[in-house]
């Protein structure tokens, strides 16, 4: 990222998973083996996605190869911006609580998530039909079996 964020929001931190850390962990060993490689001509950008010389990669490079990965992988027209929708969208689809999907994607609050998400809530409302039924099915035989032992 070049300059400050646009809001406080902006700059967060975040969970990730081992598998995520491992990948960044791979990212920076090859990045410290290019920079031994090239010694002098090493650019320490703080950048995690670098060239060869350690500045940032070009964002239209990037755009290009990430187009590439799409197609070969068959998927619909995806952009890399578009990752941080479909990041939203599986995570709420997935079941995670709003606020915490609000929070990775830096949210004023909540409703701001669930305003641009609300495509995702008719499976989520069938979702929580079916959620409460089986959280309340021992509670509802409980109460048949003690109506049944009524009636004898």
């Amino acid at each position: 990222m070049n300059g400050q964020p646009k809001t406080e929001r902006s700059r967060r931190s975040i969970a990730l998973s081992a598998d995520t850390v491992a990948l960044l962990h791979e990212i920076r060993g090859k990045q410290i083996t290019q920079q031994l490689e090239v010694v002098d001509a090493w650019t320490d950008s703080g950048y995690v996605f670098t060239d060869a010389s350690g500045m940032p990669v070009d964002p239209n490079l990037a755009t290009r190869a990430f187009k590439k990965v799409v197609a070969t992988a068959g998927l619909p027209k995806l952009t890399i911006h578009g990752l941080r929708h479909t990041h939203a969208t599986i995570l709420l689809e997935q079941g995670v609580n709003p606020k915490v999907v609000s929070e990775r994607r830096g949210h004023a609050g909540v409703a701001t998530t669930m305003d641009i998400y609300s495509h995702v809530l008719p499976d989520m409302q069938e979702k929580a039909a079916l959620a409460i039924d089986a959280a309340l099915a021992p509670i509802s035989e409980a109460s048949e079996l003690r109506l049944i032992s009524r009636r004898s």
